[in-house]
Parts: structure tokens; C-alpha cells; sequence
């Protein structure tokens, strides 16, 4: 696993909060996979490794983000909905 994925999922784990999570079963119809992180707190964690990733080619953060949302848990698909904005400015056709 790649050391920024295993720091943002440690991150998220740390900022759990089981209130959290039980309400954001209560928002969703569907059962919804979480830690429980409130969402400025995602962002806020996002923010920090992006620190991280924001010089590395724009493919290699793509390959993060998708391993990210792959996993279905909700906080990781914030980090996701805070970094791919980021890298706007340098999309191309075919990226996404």
C-alpha cells in the first residue's frame, strides 16, 4: 500500500467518532461504509497531504485518487472530492 494511503486512512482513523458514523447512517437511505470523520475535518486532512502529492505527476496522483475511491468508504472519497480540483488547471482531454 502506498505510504500516503496508509497515512490518510491512519488520519482518518484517528479522527473517528462513532456519533459521527451512526448519524451518518441515519442521513443515508442505503447503508453508507464510513469512519465517522466530520467533513471539514476530511478536508482538513486532505489539505495536509496534498502537501504531499501536489509535485508529483498529475498520473500518479489520478492512480492515488482512484485507489481512494476504490476502497467505498466515504471520507476517502472527500480527499478525493478536495484533490482532483486541485489539479483542474492541468486537465486534458481523455483524463477523466
Amino acid at each position: 500500500m502506498n505510504s500516503v494511503i496508509q497515512a490518510i486512512r491512519t488520519d482518518l482513523k484517528k479522527n473517528a467518532d462513532p456519533v459521527v458514523r451512526k448519524s451518518a447512517q441515519h442521513f443515508f437511505k442505503e447503508g453508507v461504509s464510513c469512519y465517522g470523520v466530520k467533513t471539514a475535518t476530511v478536508y482538513r486532512i486532505a489539505g495536509l497531504h496534498w502537501k504531499r502529492v501536489k509535485d508529483l505527476p498529475k498520473k500518479s496522483i489520478f492512480g492515488l485518487c482512484g485507489e481512494l475511491f476504490a476502497s467505498g468508504m466515504q471520507e476517502e472519497a472527500g480527499v478525493v472530492c478536495d484533490w482532483v480540483p486541485r489539479l483542474a488547471d492541468s486537465f486534458e482531454r481523455g483524463d477523466l
